[in-house]
């Protein structure tokens, strides 16, 4: 599964200290996020557009998280590890039972698993 879109190094363009990326939409990849935070959430929501995915799917708590990572299939996923005290390990192991590559993530700390 290629994670990386190839489109996106070819449109990074740099001026001085500013970067722009023209966005490609990327309908067939679809993303879970799992956030407890809704600033962050929103970040993430901004930031996964302008690169060109629109097909996000978002979960703000664990309960939530579980029943969608259950019922839809996804083509990666991003868990905040700790949802409001709660660790998103059940979720990991439902995305890892159906193939789905996720990253855990705690801050500015990221972890690939596959």
């Amino acid at each position: 599964m290629n994670i990386c879109h190839p489109a996106w190094f070819s449109n990074v363009h740099s001026r001085s200290n500013e970067t722009t990326i023209e966005s490609h939409a990327v309908p067939e990849f679809s993303i879970l996020v799992v956030e407890d935070d809704a600033m962050l959430s929103l970040a993430m929501e901004d930031i996964l557009q302008k690169l060109g995915y629109t097909n996000l799917e978002f979960a703000f708590d664990l309960a939530s998280a579980l029943e969608i990572a259950d019922s839809r299939s996804f083509s990666l996923a991003f868990l905040n590890i700790d949802l409001d005290g709660e660790l998103s390990l059940p979720v990991a192991r439902v995305l890892r039972a159906n193939n789905i590559p996720w990253f855990f993530y705690h801050r500015f700390r990221i972890a690939l698993r596959f």
